[in-house]
């Protein structure tokens, strides 16, 4: 699995794809499932837009189960002052997407309840 980091390397794979947007970890998730024969949906939020560039310095800052590499982030923060403000952008925006995340998944389990209730 690769990060698609720059506007260049996204706007190559949407030429290729035809995707319109990129979702790397989805596919392990949905892979597992359908393995051990279990339904599966991927609801995702998107943080970032095909013109956003994601720094060099933020890269490997966390780890493969989402978790901060602090000693890393502080030395990519006290080499790469500016990063921090980039860092702090992205964060905003991940909430924000995880927030929409969490208000369609709300509005589909009303759904799915108010359809069961409807057959029977």
């Amino acid at each position: 699995m690769e990060i698609v980091a720059s506007p260049d390397a996204k706007a190559a794979l949407r030429k290729a794809t035809g995707a319109v947007a990129v979702d790397m970890e989805s596919s392990l998730i949905l892979r597992a499932a359908s393995e051990a024969a279990c339904p599966a949906l991927a609801l995702r939020g998107v943080a970032d837009d095909a013109s956003d560039r994601l720094p060099s310095e933020l890269l490997g800052l966390v780890t493969p189960d989402g978790r901060l590499r602090k000693g890393r982030a502080a030395a990519a923060i006290l080499r790469h002052p500016t990063v921090l403000a980039r860092a702090l952008k992205l964060h905003r925006a991940t909430h924000v997407a995880l927030a929409a995340v969490a208000e369609a998944f709300q509005s589909m389990t009303e759904l799915v309840v108010a359809a069961e209730k409807d057959f029977r």
